[in-house]
């Protein structure tokens, strides 16, 4: 399960995707048509994404119907989108629908989730910050369930290079910025997202990404599974979580991905 292989690769690693291979074959993926075509089949790039196992998805189906009121039909509507571009492996969850992508799913479900944060709290969503962006699919759900202007991507540059080439095959409703934690123009922005990616840094990064990032940013919603690996690693703890901000909230992942029940959410108002 992908919490193991995060354990060995964190051994040798700066951060969970900062190695040697992830961020090359992101930057070949970005450059070269045919090896785009299958990039979400590979196995390199399946070490650190597009890994969503037919149990989680079918949760996240089952969620989606329960928590959100969708329809078979409506989800694979809105996911459909992602069935086609870098190749993806699709799965059967419903006789109703034809098969998705798994990460579809989780997208979806995470989007969800990040509207109703947003409109239960009445906060704008016209400035997203992502941090840790895969190839840019939070975005693109995102373009169609929130009223967006710019949403800036910070990642590394190679991954960078391969969510510009994604995104660029759809239709999305705000301009693109792209940046790495070494930059600082991130000055009031409306909502952070990190889905597992922040808890993962080393706290040299997570420092930095507090203080360029997080800090200046009125709203975040965030996905912790730092508290699977050993404390060795010196990622933060849940108690510095909750000293972040006055206004917080963490409540436990929906579904739950850990074998150990220890992933959670974070959100916080930024008073």
């Amino acid at each position: 399960m992908i919490i193991n292989n995060l354990r060995k690769k964190l051994k040798h690693r700066k951060s969970v995707s900062d190695n040697f291979t992830y961020p090359n074959f992101c930057l070949e993926a970005s450059r070269d048509e045919k090896v785009f075509e299958t990039f979400r089949r590979n196995e390199i790039y399946q070490n650190i994404l597009e890994h969503v196992s037919f149990e989680i998805a079918i949760q996240y189906f089952s969620l989606l119907k329960s928590k959100h009121n969708l329809k078979d039909t409506e989800i694979y509507d809105k996911i459909e989108k992602f069935n086609e571009i870098g190749s993806p492996e699709l799965i059967l969850v419903s006789k109703e629908i034809p098969k998705v992508s798994s990460t579809g799913l989780r997208y979806l479900f995470t989007g969800l989730e990040i509207k109703s944060f947003l409109e239960k709290n009445n906060l704008p969503s016209k400035n997203i910050v992502e941090l840790g962006c895969g190839y840019g699919g939070q975005s693109i759900i995102l373009s169609d369930l929130l009223e967006i202007e710019e949403y800036t991507y910070i990642d590394l540059e190679e991954v960078n290079e391969l969510i510009k080439k994604f995104v660029s095959n759809y239709n999305i409703n705000f301009s693109t910025k792209f940046a790495t934690l070494n930059s600082t123009d991130f000055k009031n922005n409306d909502l952070f997202i990190s889905n597992y990616s922040f808890s993962e840094l080393p706290r040299n990064l997570q420092k930095k990404a507090l203080s360029n990032v997080i800090k200046s940013s009125k709203s975040g919603f965030m996905i912790i599974n730092s508290e699977n690996f050993s404390k060795e690693y010196k990622f933060m703890t849940k108690e510095e979580y909750k000293n972040l901000f006055n206004n917080y909230q963490i409540t436990e992942e929906q579904p739950q991905t850990s074998h150990d029940n220890l992933n959670y959410v974070y959100k916080f108002i930024n008073d």
